[in-house]
């Protein structure tokens, strides 16, 4: 077997291209790690720099039609990529020029068919295309082609055995500028995955097309860069072709030595002298392209958002897009009903080629009658995986068992048929993430960013841990969804005058009017950051919301300004970031006086339990102090919110004795509904100095207990539909919401 590679760079041009410096240094700095017996390790690597037509056609076919059987080839071609008005595809040589027309000339460049007649002609089983060049020549703007989405390499380069790796897709711009600045961004990544062996994913020793292009893509969103890279498999034999041996598997000398290493005049780097850490690598690390596929894809697929109904269209475009992002043949989803018949569902596109029919007999005649359903629903495991050999031992795939729904009717599971030998989604996050992918798509397709949130969030549950790129990216879509919420004020009753005393902020999404509760969720989930972020921006924009709204009303007079409540985690109280926004709002910006802010201590995460114990007390001492410090510097007060449900105890009310409590309204729902009550004014009332506020909140038609006999039994605030439902502004009470409430208030 011989390793032949052609690399062609193209850094002159006629007057009409722009100059590419970098291509020259491209082809020599991949020339050395090709010809490296420790890495690349090919037989014949020619360069060719800046080659008119002739030399570049002749040269292209000498590398194909003088191959053997058993041969690699591989082509590498840096320069300017020309795509015609009909999408075809030119790669242009140094006598590339434009007519007096100022349109390119296409007898001065190589066209894709060309190479693709010699790919046809080669008999080598292993053929590879590198190609670093923009598909459309945007260097030039007046070069600049629109894209209508045609340019179809696969069409145009296309074959068994082959594979097809770009630095960009359709009008992309490939030739940015890298830290070596000699080298294109591409090709810079492609050199240091295989110097470095940090290509070598999975760590086997060596370094194929598919890893190679991995971390190309992966280096590319860690550094912010606009590339896209692309890999096209045909028929997915390609993305297994070995380039390189990895660094990793390099062995060294065998001599020892017992001498104690020297670490003299060596000082660690300061933190802000770090850029990039190289982390050790997260078992979940593969799976951030394909949760970022599968959305990315969602976005642009012909789904329709708000679909109340799914097709079987749509149906169909989801496993399309599982299919493209596992680099599968084919999607099925089955159902096994109770009488243990198999039917197929729903099923993606795919090629009728000899290999998706070998696949589907192996299907029909080993893998489905071996399978059990107890193996697929397995409880401790997200999916199953078999191998399949398609061809001998020249093409191994595999297939994807991934279960879905299961119920006493009807057993639904996914089959991810074909995934390459190789693959680096051959792992149980692979099953979690795709069955995530699908339910959520049946559940909210409004928005792709939606889904990829909770298939993060169901990794996170699945494996209480996540890699740090994953956490990043939650919580930018964290921050994106919480931008787009609004404030909602309802109001708190008082029942003695029947007027408004305050009002409590409630988070709501302007595009339903509910709450979002896909946001406390991802707080609570995720802990600290998401808290405080979700605390501060909804203080913010209640106390902006409710001065607006004060204002319209002529209520800015500090004496006519009622309470306003804002929800708040106990978490996000102890931290000094909250403090200060609390802070800026009540004193610097001026939004509310601090006296008329009331922090409601929300009930959904557990506060300090007050204990003997030294670390526990310590705990509640402390949180109490907090509390105390907000009073003392900013003149806010707190409340319990929801006593009576989740985190709100009888200890921690006896403890914090707050100046107001909120019961929940399940309380009424209760025999002992008067007794609870009446408990709670009491132990309220130990505080004889500031004895506190008790609001009965959600009170509504539906309530079991009349308005007269809460006030009967000591409740003199109420806040619930009865009285109106949240409304995104504020407002004066009616005289006949006044009227109708007195009514309510004579039955008992």
């Amino acid at each position: 077997m011989t390793k032949t590679a052609l690399l062609i760079g193209i850094s002159e041009y006629l007057v009409g291209l722009n100059a590419l410096p970098s291509a020259s240094t491209d082809i020599r700095a991949l020339q050395e790690v090709l010809e490296d017996r420790s890495i690349g390790d090919f037989d014949q690597v020619k360069t060719l720099l800046n080659p008119n037509l002739e030399q570049m056609q002749s040269e292209i076919e000498r590398l194909f039609t003088e191959a053997e059987r058993d041969d690699l080839v591989l082509l590498y071609f840096s320069g300017h990529g020309i795509k015609d008005d009909a999408g075809r595809l030119y790669f242009a040589t140094s006598g590339t020029r434009k007519s007096l027309k100022d349109r390119i000339v296409k007898a001065t460049m190589v066209p894709a068919s060309f190479v693709h007649d010699m790919m046809d002609s080669c008999r080598a089983k292993r053929q590879g295309i590198v190609l670093d060049c923009c598909f459309s020549g945007a260097f030039d703007p007046g070069l600049a082609a629109k894209d209508d989405g045609s340019l179809d390499l696969k069409t145009q380069l296309g074959g068994e055995g082959r594979v097809v790796m770009t630095s960009s897709n359709h009008l992309q711009l490939s030739f940015g500028k890298s830290e070596s600045a000699s080298l294109s961004v591409y090709t810079q990544y492609l050199i240091e995955g295989l110097k470095t062996g940090d290509a070598d994913i999975d760590k086997d020793g060596y370094i194929s097309v598919q890893d190679l292009h991995r971390y190309v893509t992966n280096k590319s969103r860690e550094n912010a860069s606009s590339m896209t890279p692309k890999l096209i498999p045909f028929k997915d034999l390609g993305a297994d072709i070995i380039l390189a041996k990895s660094f990793a598997s390099a062995t060294y000398g065998s001599s020892l030595t017992k001498e104690k290493l020297s670490l003299k005049n060596i000082k660690l780097a300061s933190a802000n002298e770090i850029g990039r850490r190289d982390y050790l690598p997260n078992i979940l690390d593969p799976y951030e392209t394909l949760v970022q596929d599968l959305a990315d894809s969602l976005a642009d697929s012909i789904i329709t958002p708000n679909a109340e109904q799914l097709t079987e269209e749509v149906e169909s475009e989801i496993l399309n897009i599982i299919q493209d992002a596992s680099e599968a043949n084919f999607v099925l989803v089955l159902k096994n009903d109770v009488e243990e018949n198999l039917s197929v569902i729903y099923q993606s596109d795919f090629a009728d080629s000899e290999e998706t029919q070998k696949l589907i007999a192996s299907l029909r005649t080993t893998f489905l009658p071996s399978t059990s359903i107890e193996a697929i629903f397995n409880s401790e495991h997200h999916g199953i995986y078999k191998r399949c050999i398609v061809n001998g031992e020249d093409l191994c795939k595999h297939f994807v068992f991934v279960p879905i729904v299961a119920d006493a009717n009807i057993q639904k599971f996914m089959i991810v048929a074909g995934l390459p030998e190789r693959s680096n989604y051959l792992g149980d996050a692979y099953g979690k993430i795709i069955s995530s992918f699908y339910a959520n798509c049946h559940r909210q397709l409004e928005s792709p960013q939606l889904i990829e949130a909770a298939i993060i969030d169901d990794l996170k549950e699945a494996y209480k841990f996540i890699s740090l790129p994953l956490y990043n990216r939650r919580f930018e879509l964290f921050c994106d969804r919480l931008k787009t919420m609004t404030i909602y004020f309802e109001p708190i009753l008082e029942l003695d005058s029947l007027s408004i005393s305050g009002w409590e902020a409630l988070a709501r999404d302007p595009n339903t009017g509910k709450a979002p509760v896909d946001l406390f969720q991802a707080a609570e989930l995720w802990g600290v950051q998401f808290m405080i972020e979700l605390d501060q921006y909804f203080l913010q924009v209640a106390t902006q919301k409710y001065q607006e709204g004060r204002q319209e009303i002529k209520q800015n007079r500090t004496q006519d300004i009622l309470p306003l409540s804002v929800n708040v985690y106990p978490e996000s109280l102890t931290r000094e970031a909250y403090f200060h926004t609390v802070e800026k709002i009540t004193q610097e910006d001026g939004l509310i006086p601090g006296r008329k802010l009331i922090l409601e201590i929300s009930e959904k995460t557990s506060l300090p339990q007050y204990s003997t114990d030294t670390g526990s007390k310590a705990a509640w001492v402390g949180f109490k102090d907090e509390l105390a410090r907000y009073v003392r510097e900013l003149k806010v007060r707190c409340a319990i919110d929801d006593f009576g449900v989740e985190h709100a105890s009888v200890s921690q009310l006896a403890g914090l004795q707050p100046p107001y409590i909120k019961v929940d309204r399940e309380i009424l729902f209760h025999e002992s509904r008067d007794i609870i009550i009446s408990f709670v004014h009491e132990l309220g009332n130990t505080n004889t100095l500031n004895p506190p506020n008790v609001i009965l909140e959600g009170f509504d038609q539906y309530a079991p207990v009349a308005l007269g006999h809460l006030q009967d039994i000591g409740v003199n605030y109420i806040q619930g539909y009865i009285v109106n439902e949240a409304k995104p502004k504020v407002y004066r009470l009616s005289e006949e919401k006044r009227a109708e409430l007195k009514e309510l208030l004579a039955v008992h």
